[in-house]
């Protein structure tokens, strides 16, 4: 296995490279004096600070358990809050996946559920091994719209103002997010997996391939695995995989499921083979999962590499990135994102960037005949937009 450090030339700080050897525990069955040694000169405060940031708190909490004299008893006993305050939230987030599932499924909106407690089930066999603040759901794109219905009949409100006007919306976008106010669960809706992809099955596809889980008393449909390992990986690289626990989802997966011929094919066939290649890479020199040939193969490509150096220079930090950043490093993660696309999905990107947006209908509304004046007018409002904004925010 290669190194951390040759993946990037920058140390990790002592605290990650503890709390990735924690993660690993169980794998590698390292002996008391091991973990003793890796213990011993790390900063606690800023230990328990990445845990957090990291949302491994579960998984530290248990693997740590057994080892009560290593640890300070303050910091014991905040990770031991954490953990029964995450098992109850996950409880309280499975049930209220059930409501929106039983809801959808009156209302004849198809529904499958991406992350959240179906993966906690999935991959962790338990709810309280895994963090989850939100549910993300996926509907056809024609049904976005009942779904949005029902869940404010729910008394879900949008999280954020977006525009529904021209249809470039379905393809620019890919979720809306609601939140509850009173139990403040958080939802994703989502109609694809990416942003301005340029492949990606269909709902019809997915839920050809979908499993359905028999732990509720309401039908629960995910993913299939080959879909659940392409929706992890574009997911993580969407991110810049600035969380561990979206690797630790996939370290559990590979070392049940590895990677076969089927997997690269359907990888292939939608154009992300990158994206799971930069997952397989960090995953190795991280978190030391085992590949096989087929993770190997994905591993070998250069634009993988170069992907996974660049994502590690997020997973050092602790910073929210993709959240809320200041500008300079907000054009950093998008010359990332843009890194991460392919030629030709470079070349339908900066296409898009000429095709009016519903923000533009907003901004000058058009009667529906007069809708084609958005293309020549685009670049005139876009300008207006951005001076608006920075008006905005120097106020």
């Amino acid at each position: 296995m290669i190194g951390i450090q040759k993946l990037h030339r920058e140390p990790l700080s002592d605290e990650l490279q503890a709390l990735l050897f924690v993660l690993r525990i169980d794998r590698e069955a390292p002996d008391r004096d091991r973990i003793r040694g890796k213990l011993s000169s790390i900063d606690w405060n800023q230990f328990l600070e990445l845990v957090r940031h990291h949302r491994v708190v579960p998984w530290v909490h248990t693997r740590l358990q057994p080892f009560p004299e290593l640890i300070p008893a303050d910091i014991r006993k905040e990770l031991h809050a954490d953990y029964r305050a995450n098992a109850f939230g996950m409880l309280q987030l499975a049930g209220e996946m059930e409501r929106v599932g039983a809801n959808l499924d009156r209302a004849g909106v198809p529904c499958l559920m991406l992350k959240g407690p179906i993966l906690a089930e999935t991959l962790y066999g338990d709810l309280s091994l895994r963090t989850s603040r939100d549910l993300d759901l996926l509907v056809p794109v024609d049904a976005v719209e009942r779904a949005a219905e029902q869940l404010a009949r729910m008394g879900y409100e949008a999280n954020d103002s977006v525009h529904r006007i021209l249809n470039d919306w379905k393809w620019k976008l890919h979720h809306l997010s609601f939140r509850h106010p009173v139990k403040k669960v958080l939802v994703e809706l989502h109609w694809r997996f990416m942003p301005a992809s340029d492949k990606e099955p269909t709902f019809d596809e997915l839920w050809r391939r979908k499993r359905k889980s028999g732990m509720y008393r309401q039908p629960i449909y995910y993913l299939g695995a080959h879909d659940l390992f392409m929706h992890l990986t574009l997911h993580g690289m969407k991110h810049g995989w600035f969380r561990l626990r979206w690797l630790q989802d996939l370290d559990l997966m590979l070392r049940r499921h590895p990677p076969t011929d089927e997997t690269i094919r359907h990888l292939r066939k939608y154009r992300c083979l990158a994206a799971a290649g930069q997952a397989v890479i960090l995953l190795e020199r991280l978190l030391g999962t085992p590949l096989n040939p087929e993770s190997h193969r994905l591993s070998a490509s250069r634009h993988a590499r170069v992907l996974a150096e660049k994502a590690l220079v997020f997973i050092r930090t602790k910073e929210e990135w993709a959240v809320r950043l200041p500008p300079r490093q907000a054009r950093r993660f998008k010359r990332y994102l843009f890194s991460t696309k392919t030629f030709v999905q470079k070349g339908k990107y900066v296409l898009g960037k000429l095709y009016p947006s519903s923000w533009d209908a907003a901004a000058l509304p058009l009667p529906k005949p007069l809708r084609f004046l958005y293309f020549p007018l685009r670049p005139f409002i876009w300008f207006w937009r951005q001076m608006r904004q920075e008006a905005g925010a120097g106020n």
